[in-house]
């Protein structure tokens, strides 16, 4: 369970987001590097080189990051945690998303309405309606983060299902509302900010914790939409890489005398691709929708036959006859004989 609803303490900043440089993708492998908190960030603050320091001083607090890091190794300020938190707990019935620019009045503002993770929209929706406005987005100078707010809703809906999604989410493009003025909305922010407490902590893996806690309560025994790997069976040969590599110990794999079994926790996974990029037989070829139960012990099974090295008997790949080692063993020419 370790990376997954664990408890430890970690190190969040006050009004900048914080990076946790052992989970980042790029300080686990080198075979495809990870370029998207710096290509996302307005400021151009963040480096992909896990040896670099952002200078986070000139953060703009936008969480975009954190909303596109595949291993959630980026994590929310204080600040903003505060604010999606109260969101979380308060008792209406309803509440609005827009973005800084939006004129429609909002019980949330946000740098962008891409800026929160399909988990914390997703845990909203099982409680109450949410409404998105996008209807400044046409106009934005940031109109290319519509696609990741877009990624983010299909989420969603594939979790929730058509008919759930239906009925808690809207995304509202026209701008029907009284004109909020601006000087007014920020007296409204600054309210928020007094009345928060400022040392919540609250990463990307805490939002997943919360919502399946809510889960439980909302819907015990429902099934939801998550992702689960889809193995090719003539390629995999339980090497465990996967398994190790993994930051939210979703994979587990149980090896006997002539089959083995790889077992995916779609409540764990977190979608990082971190196992697809790092298998090295291309096993793991992509992610397949499934509906499971909120269960820590729901897992999805594949049950392998294994293929064995005609010399040592190690499982290998169905594509191939002999393991590597043994491969070169052949090859290797004994200079002392």
């Amino acid at each position: 369970m370790h990376g997954f609803l664990s408890s430890k303490d970690e190190n969040f900043s006050e009004f900048h987001v914080s990076k946790n440089i052992k989970e980042c993708v790029n300080g686990k492998q080198n075979k495809e590097i990870c370029l998207k908190c710096e290509q996302i960030c307005p400021k151009g603050i963040m480096n992909h080189d896990t040896g670099f320091d952002p200078p986070f001083e000139e953060c703009l607090d936008c969480n975009l990051c954190t909303t596109v890091c595949p291993t959630r190794a980026i994590s929310f300020s204080s600040l903003s945690a505060s604010k999606i938190k109260g969101i979380l707990n308060a008792k209406q019935d309803s509440v609005k998303i827009g973005c800084y620019e939006n004129r429609s009045p909002s019980d949330l503002k946000l740098y962008c309405v891409a800026s929160l993770p399909w988990e914390t929209i997703a845990h909203l929706a099982l409680s109450k309606k949410v409404e998105l406005y996008k209807s400044e987005c046409v106009e934005c100078k940031s109109f290319h983060l519509l696609e990741i707010f877009e990624k983010n809703i299909q989420r969603v809906r594939e979790f929730l299902g058509d008919e759930l999604f239906g009925e808690r989410v809207s995304v509202l493009d026209n701008n029907k509302t009284e004109v909020v003025l601006r000087r007014r909305f920020f007296k409204d922010v600054s309210k928020i900010f007094i009345k928060d407490n400022l040392g919540i902590k609250y990463s990307n893996k805490v939002s997943r914790k919360d919502m399946f806690k809510q889960l439980k309560f909302y819907a015990k025994d429902k099934t939801f939409g998550f992702k689960t790997l889809k193995i090719n069976p003539d390629k995999c040969c339980a090497c465990k890489i996967c398994e190790a590599i993994c930051p939210f110990d979703a994979i587990s794999i149980d090896k006997n005398t002539s089959t083995f079994t790889l077992h995916h926790s779609v409540l764990r996974c977190n979608e990082c691709g971190l196992c697809q990029t790092t298998c090295l037989f291309g096993a793991i070829e992509s992610f397949d929708l499934v509906r499971s139960k909120n269960s820590l012990t729901s897992y999805h099974d594949n049950k392998i036959v294994a293929n064995k090295c005609e010399i040592c008997g190690e499982f290998i790949p169905k594509t191939r006859n002999k393991c590597f080692e043994c491969e070169s063993k052949e090859h290797t020419v004994n200079l002392f004989d």
